[in-house]
């Protein structure tokens, strides 16, 4: 009698914790769920399509370009004729596919000085980094040659 009172109480007591803590309940339902943004996305955050296997010729347009995550559509990408869509999303930190674009301008800076013309801009930055960059993106006209006219007239 005592081993069934205790099993009728332990009973009891486990009903009410769960009528007290009912388990969290998950909504289920037969549509696949939409992705939610970040919360404090990078602002130049970026993908471009990948394919395997054959793609449509949506995709064959794009190749490889970046675009910003925050204005590419969904996939299957509009107009997609493929039968199956294989797309995926890569994802970039950045839009920008070179590291460092300075190096384009700093040819044509230094062919400014070299043409003699005065340097107007400060010499040193504020930063190490930046007094380094300063000194590898300049000629030395030592180096170059002393037989190099002083000024290019146009």
């Amino acid at each position: 009698m005592l081993v069934f009172s205790i099993i009728v109480f332990s009973a009891m007591a486990i009903t009410f914790w769960y009528l007290r803590h009912p388990p969290e309940q998950t909504k289920r339902s037969g549509h696949a769920r939409t992705r939610q943004p970040p919360s404090d996305p990078h602002p130049y955050h970026a993908v471009s399509v990948a394919h395997r296997g054959p793609a449509c010729t949506v995709v064959n347009t794009v190749g490889n370009r970046r675009f910003l995550a925050a204005r590419v559509p969904q996939l299957p990408l509009p107009n997609c004729d493929a039968p199956h869509c294989n797309c995926r999303y890569v994802h970039y930190d950045d839009r920008r596919q070179q590291d460092n674009r300075r190096m384009l301008y700093s040819l044509r800076s230094d062919l400014y000085v070299l043409a003699g013309n005065s340097e107007r801009r400060a010499t040193q930055g504020r930063r190490k980094s930046d007094r380094e960059a300063n000194l590898a993106s300049t000629f030395d006209l030592e180096t170059m040659g002393a037989d190099m006219p002083a000024r290019i007239d146009r």
